[in-house]
């Protein structure tokens, strides 16, 4: 055997057992560390029974969730007692706030024509009655004025001195005369008949009472005729739907005018006022039972005799007489007697009657 081939197989075992030994080593290391993570070690130095061991923490170890949860071993039993007190505790124990929330309305039902007072679908409304067509038409005058002459007062014996005016004095009394809360004086129209088509009915105008309720709303009235104020009944009075009534105040229809007649006597702001050839007329509005009257005029003749015995208090420091009123306007002469045509002008509403 040659040298060479001597050294080579020299190194071939020499590489091989290197290989070995590297094995080896990298063996009973593996199997050292597998022993020690399984069977640790016992300190041979005894242990500080003070310490806290590793399986043991201390104070500083202790975080708010340890501190906090309970063992596992408790867990779902302090659960569910918790709970269960919890509960008790709000529903029974703690008294309950009052509710201070506004009531809220309930829904409005259906207010459909149909529909009955009470919101039920199947009660029907009763449609109103109309109320009745009087067969004797009813008025009661609710406003009344001096129309003319205008009524004035001079203060002197000069005739030449300017005449106080004392129209919207007078008919200042006569407005708290006919509303007055108390004893008012109700002037009535009464038609015998109808007034909403052409004909001729009897009409009677008069002083008369109305029943007022507590609130002062009139719930009927009725003439009342007496020896100071007689009851007139107008024969064949015109009732006219076109054109228009009496010959000189053309009221245009549908409206009435009476005729003229004698012995017509009102209270006029707190006197009696009589008056010949008297005569009425005005204009319907509305249908009957809820008709009125607009326009009205009623006017007759004063003769002087009679003006100077009707005598006004006035607050003028002094009792005037109707003819000292009067005594700047022109007279006129009817039948032989000196005097004046007076005018009043009206508007009256229908009122239910007996």
């Amino acid at each position: 055997m040659t040298t060479s081939h001597f050294q080579s197989i020299h190194r071939f075992w020499a590489s091989a057992l290197v290989l070995m030994a590297v094995g080896l080593a990298t063996h009973c290391g593996e199997s050292s560390e597998a022993g020690t993570a399984q069977t640790p070690d016992t300190p041979s130095v005894p242990q500080d029974t003070n310490a806290p061991t590793p399986d043991a923490m201390g104070p500083a170890d202790i975080g708010p969730t340890d501190a906090t949860d309970p063992p596992d071993a408790r867990g779902d039993i302090l659960e569910t007692d918790a709970a269960d007190v919890a509960g008790d505790t709000i529903e029974s124990d703690v008294p309950t706030a009052p509710d201070t929330s506004p009531d809220v309305p309930p829904a409005p039902g259906d207010t459909s024509p149909t529909d009955g007072m009470d919101g039920s679908p199947e009660t029907q409304l009763v449609d109103a009655v109309p109320p009745k067509p009087s067969d004797k038409p009813l008025f009661r005058i609710d406003q009344l004025v001096w129309g003319a002459p205008d009524l004035c007062y001079v203060p002197t014996d000069n005739n030449n001195a300017p005449c106080v005016p004392l129209t919207s004095l007078v008919n200042a009394l006569i407005e708290d005369m006919v509303n007055a809360t108390e004893a008012p004086t109700d002037v009535l129209f009464q038609f015998d008949g109808p007034i909403d088509q052409d004909g001729y009915v009897a009409m009677s105008v008069g002083e008369g009472l109305c029943k007022r309720d507590e609130m002062g709303v009139i719930q009927q009235c009725v003439l009342e005729s007496n020896a100071d104020t007689p009851t007139v009944i107008f024969d064949d009075v015109p009732i006219a739907t076109m054109g228009a009534c009496g010959e000189s105040l053309a009221i245009n229809a549908p409206c009435f005018s009476t005729p003229p007649k004698n012995g017509l006597v009102l209270t006029i702001a707190g006197v009696t006022i009589g008056l010949k050839n008297a005569a009425a007329a005005g204009q319907f509005q509305g249908i009957n039972p809820l008709a009125s009257i607009h326009d009205g005029h009623l006017q007759g003749f004063m003769p002087t005799a009679l003006a100077q015995t009707i005598q006004f208090n006035l607050p003028t420091g002094q009792a005037l007489t109707l003819a000292q009123l009067l005594s700047q306007v022109t007279t006129i002469e009817v039948d032989g007697h000196p005097g004046w045509t007076i005018e009043f002008k009206f508007d009256a509403s229908q009122q239910p009657t007996l």
